[in-house]
């Protein structure tokens, strides 16, 4: 799941000209929860203290990698997203930047 929203996020990054409805989709499916909690579920289900011994270390730095990569792409695409919008995203662009920070902070302290 994390690989393949990792990979939907780089295709908006790699899009030339840049599509913006697209690129907000996706930006907002992967930091704001809706319907499901996504990544951070995903944290807390596979990298939480009480359960990371269960699964086989090799799976769990996979995972804590495809994180990191997942933050960095959602920082990239918020930041393209920054540069191409209009006064009427503005709202928008700040919501998603704040929920950005808040998930970053609380994946961060999964992948310590």
């Amino acid at each position: 799941m994390i690989k393949g929203r990792c990979i939907k996020l780089k295709e908006q990054l790699d899009t030339n000209p840049p599509r913006i409805n697209p690129l907000h989709q996706i930006i907002q499916g992967s930091v704001v929860p809706m319907v499901n909690e996504g990544p951070l579920k995903v944290c807390e289900i596979f990298l939480s203290p009480k359960t990371v011994g269960q699964y086989n270390p090799e799976h769990v730095e996979q995972l804590k990698k495809a994180m990191e990569k997942f933050i960095i792409y959602c920082g990239f695409t918020i930041r393209l997203s920054r540069s191409l919008i209009t006064v009427q995203l503005q709202d928008f662009q700040k919501m998603v930047e704040k929920q950005y920070e808040i998930i970053k902070i609380q994946i961060n302290n999964y992948l310590k």
